[in-house]
Protein backbone atom coordinates (compact mmCIF):
# COMPACT_ATOMS: atom_id res chain seq x y z
CA UNK A 1 0.00 0.00 0.00
CA UNK A 2 2.62 2.17 0.83
CA UNK A 3 4.55 1.72 -1.90
CA UNK A 4 2.09 2.22 -4.33
CA UNK A 5 1.19 5.67 -3.06
CA UNK A 6 4.73 7.06 -2.64
CA UNK A 7 5.38 5.70 -6.09
CA UNK A 8 2.86 7.68 -7.80
CA UNK A 9 3.34 10.54 -5.15
CA UNK A 10 4.83 12.97 -8.03
CA UNK A 11 1.94 12.11 -10.71
CA UNK A 12 -0.56 14.74 -11.39
CA UNK A 13 -3.05 12.03 -10.20
CA UNK A 14 -1.23 9.73 -7.75
CA UNK A 15 -2.68 6.12 -6.92
CA UNK A 16 -3.51 4.62 -3.42
CA UNK A 17 -4.66 0.98 -3.15
CA UNK A 18 -7.66 0.01 -0.76
CA UNK A 19 -7.97 -3.74 0.33
CA UNK A 20 -11.02 -5.65 1.45
CA UNK A 21 -10.23 -9.18 3.32
CA UNK A 22 -12.22 -11.04 5.13
CA UNK A 23 -11.25 -15.26 6.83
CA UNK A 24 -13.63 -17.42 8.88
CA UNK A 25 -16.58 -17.78 6.94
CA UNK A 26 -19.03 -20.81 6.08
CA UNK A 27 -18.93 -20.35 2.61
CA UNK A 28 -17.27 -18.70 -0.14
CA UNK A 29 -20.27 -16.63 -1.05
CA UNK A 30 -20.33 -15.40 2.24
CA UNK A 31 -16.33 -14.76 2.63
CA UNK A 32 -16.81 -12.68 -0.81
CA UNK A 33 -20.15 -10.73 0.98
CA UNK A 34 -17.74 -9.85 3.85
CA UNK A 35 -14.91 -8.86 2.03
CA UNK A 36 -16.93 -6.53 -0.03
CA UNK A 37 -17.80 -5.01 2.79
CA UNK A 38 -14.41 -4.87 4.20
CA UNK A 39 -13.50 -3.11 1.00
CA UNK A 40 -16.48 -0.77 1.13
CA UNK A 41 -14.92 -0.11 4.95
CA UNK A 42 -11.77 0.92 3.71
CA UNK A 43 -13.30 3.23 0.81
CA UNK A 44 -15.68 4.72 3.17
CA UNK A 45 -12.48 5.63 5.75
CA UNK A 46 -10.79 7.46 2.82
CA UNK A 47 -9.39 4.52 1.20
CA UNK A 48 -5.22 3.75 1.04
CA UNK A 49 -5.81 0.68 3.48
CA UNK A 50 -6.86 -2.33 3.93
CA UNK A 51 -9.45 -3.57 6.54
CA UNK A 52 -9.53 -7.18 7.64
CA UNK A 53 -13.14 -9.45 9.04
CA UNK A 54 -12.23 -12.13 11.09
CA UNK A 55 -15.31 -12.77 12.40
CA UNK A 56 -16.34 -10.31 14.58
CA UNK A 57 -12.96 -8.86 14.55
CA UNK A 58 -12.26 -5.78 12.42
CA UNK A 59 -8.39 -4.55 11.83
CA UNK A 60 -7.36 -1.55 9.72
CA UNK A 61 -3.38 -1.46 8.07
CA UNK A 62 -2.72 1.40 6.50
CA UNK A 63 -4.64 4.58 6.01
CA UNK A 64 -1.67 7.80 5.95
CA UNK A 65 -2.94 9.72 3.18
CA UNK A 66 -6.13 12.28 4.06
CA UNK A 67 -9.44 11.50 2.05
CA UNK A 68 -10.13 14.24 -0.54
CA UNK A 69 -13.35 15.71 -0.35
CA UNK A 70 -15.23 15.68 -3.91
CA UNK A 71 -18.82 16.77 -5.11
CA UNK A 72 -19.85 12.95 -5.89
CA UNK A 73 -22.31 10.53 -4.92
CA UNK A 74 -20.09 7.71 -5.26
CA UNK A 75 -18.35 7.91 -1.74
CA UNK A 76 -22.13 8.36 -0.14
CA UNK A 77 -23.15 5.29 -1.54
CA UNK A 78 -20.02 3.38 -0.38
CA UNK A 79 -20.43 4.24 2.68
CA UNK A 80 -23.96 3.54 3.27
CA UNK A 81 -23.43 0.31 2.08
CA UNK A 82 -20.88 -0.30 4.66
CA UNK A 83 -22.95 0.95 7.34
CA UNK A 84 -25.83 -0.76 6.78
CA UNK A 85 -23.34 -3.75 7.02
CA UNK A 86 -22.29 -2.51 10.20
CA UNK A 87 -25.68 -1.83 11.77
CA UNK A 88 -26.74 -5.66 10.85
CA UNK A 89 -23.96 -7.07 12.40
CA UNK A 90 -24.68 -5.17 15.37
CA UNK A 91 -27.04 -6.11 18.40
CA UNK A 92 -28.74 -2.24 19.04
CA UNK A 93 -27.59 1.24 17.56
CA UNK A 94 -27.43 4.42 19.58
CA UNK A 95 -27.53 7.70 18.19
CA UNK A 96 -26.13 10.62 19.81
CA UNK A 97 -25.20 13.98 18.62
CA UNK A 98 -23.41 17.23 20.60
CA UNK A 99 -24.00 19.01 23.50
CA UNK A 100 -26.64 20.98 23.56
CA UNK A 101 -27.89 19.63 20.55
CA UNK A 102 -29.68 21.92 17.88
CA UNK A 103 -31.80 21.41 15.05
CA UNK A 104 -28.82 20.11 12.90
CA UNK A 105 -27.69 17.54 15.60
CA UNK A 106 -31.52 16.12 16.47
CA UNK A 107 -32.94 15.95 12.39
CA UNK A 108 -29.73 14.01 11.79
CA UNK A 109 -30.04 11.58 14.76
CA UNK A 110 -33.81 11.33 13.75
CA UNK A 111 -32.92 10.42 10.13
CA UNK A 112 -29.92 7.42 10.85
CA UNK A 113 -32.86 6.58 13.60
CA UNK A 114 -35.34 5.83 10.80
CA UNK A 115 -32.27 4.21 8.74
CA UNK A 116 -31.43 1.77 11.83
CA UNK A 117 -35.38 0.58 12.26
CA UNK A 118 -35.27 0.10 8.40
CA UNK A 119 -32.95 -2.22 8.68
CA UNK A 120 -35.03 -3.80 11.31
CA UNK A 121 -32.44 -3.13 14.19
CA UNK A 122 -33.74 -1.30 17.55
CA UNK A 123 -31.96 2.04 17.75
CA UNK A 124 -32.02 4.83 20.44
CA UNK A 125 -31.31 8.78 20.37
CA UNK A 126 -29.02 9.83 23.26
CA UNK A 127 -30.64 13.01 24.66
CA UNK A 128 -28.87 14.83 27.83
CA UNK A 129 -31.13 17.84 28.20
CA UNK A 130 -33.84 19.33 26.81
CA UNK A 131 -32.98 23.73 25.25
CA UNK A 132 -34.81 26.43 23.55
CA UNK A 133 -33.48 25.66 20.10
CA UNK A 134 -35.33 22.37 19.69
CA UNK A 135 -38.16 22.88 21.94
CA UNK A 136 -40.53 22.84 19.06
CA UNK A 137 -38.70 19.88 17.45
CA UNK A 138 -38.85 18.12 20.21
CA UNK A 139 -42.68 18.19 20.92
CA UNK A 140 -43.78 17.12 17.68
CA UNK A 141 -41.49 14.18 17.58
CA UNK A 142 -43.39 13.79 21.39
CA UNK A 143 -46.51 13.45 19.67
CA UNK A 144 -45.13 10.52 17.79
CA UNK A 145 -45.52 7.34 19.29
CA UNK A 146 -43.32 5.92 17.10
CA UNK A 147 -40.14 8.06 17.51
CA UNK A 148 -40.68 9.34 21.30
CA UNK A 149 -40.16 5.97 22.82
CA UNK A 150 -36.86 5.56 21.12
CA UNK A 151 -35.30 8.57 22.74
CA UNK A 152 -33.47 7.97 26.03
CA UNK A 153 -31.11 9.60 28.27
CA UNK A 154 -27.59 9.25 28.69
CA UNK A 155 -28.46 7.30 31.83
CA UNK A 156 -30.81 4.32 30.35
CA UNK A 157 -27.98 4.33 27.06
CA UNK A 158 -25.65 2.80 29.27
CA UNK A 159 -28.33 -0.09 30.71
CA UNK A 160 -29.05 -0.45 26.53
CA UNK A 161 -25.60 -1.02 25.92
CA UNK A 162 -23.23 -3.46 25.44
CA UNK A 163 -19.93 -4.23 23.65
CA UNK A 164 -21.52 -4.80 20.36
CA UNK A 165 -23.65 -2.26 20.59
CA UNK A 166 -22.72 0.24 17.40
CA UNK A 167 -22.50 4.14 18.49
CA UNK A 168 -23.41 6.04 15.67
CA UNK A 169 -22.30 10.36 16.22
CA UNK A 170 -23.71 12.81 14.25
CA UNK A 171 -23.21 16.38 13.84
CA UNK A 172 -19.44 16.26 15.69
CA UNK A 173 -16.68 14.25 15.80
CA UNK A 174 -15.24 15.61 18.86
CA UNK A 175 -14.78 13.03 21.67
CA UNK A 176 -15.28 15.85 24.43
CA UNK A 177 -18.78 17.43 22.79
CA UNK A 178 -20.32 14.07 22.12
CA UNK A 179 -23.67 14.22 24.14
CA UNK A 180 -22.69 11.38 26.61
CA UNK A 181 -18.57 10.64 26.18
CA UNK A 182 -18.98 7.44 28.66
CA UNK A 183 -20.88 5.61 26.11
CA UNK A 184 -17.58 5.88 23.98
CA UNK A 185 -15.90 3.48 26.81
CA UNK A 186 -18.43 0.61 26.69
CA UNK A 187 -18.75 -0.01 22.84
CA UNK A 188 -15.82 0.51 20.16
CA UNK A 189 -17.86 0.22 17.59
CA UNK A 190 -18.32 3.76 16.62
CA UNK A 191 -19.74 5.67 13.41
CA UNK A 192 -19.34 9.68 12.42
CA UNK A 193 -20.98 11.41 10.30
CA UNK A 194 -20.21 15.37 10.55
CA UNK A 195 -20.42 18.15 8.01
CA UNK A 196 -17.96 20.19 10.12
CA UNK A 197 -13.99 20.52 9.08
CA UNK A 198 -11.57 17.77 10.82
CA UNK A 199 -10.32 19.82 14.55
CA UNK A 200 -8.61 18.37 17.50
CA UNK A 201 -9.79 15.41 19.81
CA UNK A 202 -11.27 13.81 17.19
CA UNK A 203 -12.97 10.09 18.36
CA UNK A 204 -10.48 7.90 17.92
CA UNK A 205 -10.20 4.85 15.42
CA UNK A 206 -13.86 5.16 14.63
CA UNK A 207 -14.80 1.91 12.12
CA UNK A 208 -15.95 4.38 9.83
CA UNK A 209 -15.95 7.90 9.01
CA UNK A 210 -17.94 10.60 6.93
CA UNK A 211 -16.74 13.86 6.95
CA UNK A 212 -17.97 16.61 4.32
CA UNK A 213 -18.25 20.17 5.21
CA UNK A 214 -19.98 20.86 1.66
Amino acid sequence: IDEVRDATAELKLPFTLSVGVAISADSLLELGELAQSSLDMALGRGGDQAVVKAGDRVSFYGGRSNAVEKRTRVRARVVSHALKDLIHESDNVVIMGHQTADMDALGAAVGMLKAVHASNKDGYIVLEAKNPSIENMLEALYQNEKLHRWIVSPEEAQHIMNPRTLIIVVDTHKKVMVAEPKLLEISQRVVMIDHHRRGEDMIEDPLLTYIEPY
